[in-house]
C-alpha cells in the first residue's frame, strides 16, 4: 500500500512554520502505519482462529462441513453465486477469445479452407532457449490436395491445451493421453 505525503512547503500548520512540517508528516506516517498494522493484525487473527490450528484433521473437517452446510442454507449464498457467475460472464466477453480458439492459434481454420488432414507425423523434438529452456515437437502435417507437407512446431503446453479442448467439446469421446 502506498501513501502520498504532501511536500513540506505546501502547508503551514497554525502557529507553526514550514520547517516544522516534516515532523508532522512523520507523525502522520507513523499513525497511518499503526492503523494498517492493527487492522492487519486483527484480520490475520480472525483467519488464524477460523483455520482451527489446534483442532485435529477430523475436528477441522467436521467444523468446515458445518460451516458449508450453514452457508448453503443461507439466502445470501445463491445470490452471491449468481452475481459472481454474471460478473465472470461479463468479464469473459470483454476481449476474450472464443472457447473454440487455442491460445497458440490466431483464428479458426476449417477443412474447406485448409484441406482434410491425411497424416500427422512427429519427426522429433528440439531444445530451445527463449526466454528459458523448453522443448518443442516438430510435426509433419500432410493435407489432401496439398503437395508439400507443412512442418509445425508445438510445445507440450500446446498439446495439453488441445487435449483439454477436445475433452471439453467431446466429453463422450474416449481420448487417451
Amino acid at each position: 500500500m502506498s501513501c502520498y505525503l504532501a511536500p513540506a512547503t505546501s502547508f503551514t500548520p497554525q502557529g507553526g512554520s514550514p520547517s516544522n512540517l516534516p515532523h508532522y508528516n512523520a507523525e502522520a506516517a507513523a499513525a497511518f502505519a499503526r492503523l494498517i498494522h492493527d487492522s492487519l493484525k486483527s484480520k490475520l487473527g480472525y483467519v488464524r482462529a477460523a483455520l482451527l490450528p489446534a483442532a485435529t484433521n477430523a475436528e477441522a473437517a467436521a467444523a468446515f462441513a458445518r460451516l458449508i452446510h450453514d452457508s448453503l442454507k443461507s439466502k445470501f449464498t445463491p445470490i452471491n453465486f449468481f452475481l459472481h457467475n454474471l460478473a465472470q460472464l461479463r468479464a469473459g466477453d470483454a476481449g476474450a477469445q472464443p472457447a473454440e480458439l487455442l491460445a497458440f492459434m490466431p483464428r479458426v481454420y476449417t477443412m474447406a479452407q485448409e484441406g482434410r488432414l491425411e497424416t500427422v507425423e512427429c519427426l522429433g523434438y528440439e531444445k530451445r532457449y527463449d526466454p528459458e529452456k523448453h522443448y518443442v515437437y516438430s510435426l509433419r502435417v500432410t493435407r489432401k490436395g496439398h503437395a508439400t507437407p507443412a512442418i509445425l512446431y508445438r510445445s507440450y503446453r500446446h498439446f495439453t491445451e488441445l487435449y483439454q479442448k477436445i475433452c471439453l467439446h467431446f466429453p463422450l469421446a474416449k481420448v487417451h493421453r
